[in-house]
């Protein structure tokens, strides 16, 4: 079944109407619904694509191929009393006969090291990924899961917030601010305010 079958017998026989919001904070009539938040909440779908997005943002990586083979080795075999491990060939060094080129020696080759040609990507099929962005948008309609991330939306704002042709007069940011103020949303910049920093290095 396609994306847009499922749509249409998700939202038929619903006719659900959005305000429209002017400037000045007041109603100036309605709208109705797009189909797309009438949707299946698929989460699943969206954490998906969304692993699918981070993982394209990773660089391969890989040992270097000569790390641990810098020094010549032979291995002396048994009947020495010692460990049949391969030894550095060299004189006059603390590393004189010590253990290399083994992942067990100190200063030796890595153990199944990391390689550039492993495959890092995740994959999406092309359904999904349409899927997961019609439910993406759909979620944005649902009060409950925007509140989830974060946001501090009042309950009596319906979602999607539908405004006026008019905000794109708007110039000035202290203008906007104003607006988003008079409709309800001044938790919701106080919030946008509040900074945080992680944990750790590499900020």
């Amino acid at each position: 079944m396609s994306i847009l079958v499922e749509l249409l017998k998700a939202s038929e026989g619903l006719e659900k109407k959005i305000p429209v919001i002017d400037l000045d904070g007041s109603k100036i009539g309605e709208v109705p619904l797009p189909r797309v938040f009438y949707a299946p909440l698929r989460e699943d779908l969206v954490w998906r694509a969304f692993i699918h997005l981070q993982t394209h943002k990773l660089q391969p990586k890989g040992a270097f191929k000569g790390s641990g083979h810098k020094y010549s080795v032979e291995s002396w075999g048994a009947g020495y009393g010692m460990a049949r491990i391969s030894r550095i060939k060299a004189s006059g060094t603390g590393k004189a006969q010590a253990g290399g080129m083994v992942p067990s020696a100190v200063g030796g080759r890595p153990t199944h090291p990391p390689t550039p040609e492993k495959k890092i990507y995740k994959e999406l099929n092309r359904k999904e990924k349409k899927m997961a962005l019609i439910t993406a948008i759909a979620f944005t309609g649902v009060l409950d899961a925007v509140a989830k991330r974060g946001h501090r939306i009042p309950e009596n704002i319906s979602l999607p917030i539908v405004v006026n042709k008019k905000i794109e007069s708007i110039a000035r940011t202290r203008e906007l601010r104003e607006f988003l103020e008079k409709i309800g949303l001044k938790e919701e910049l106080e919030r946008c305010k509040e900074k945080k920093i992680r944990a750790g290095k590499g900020k």
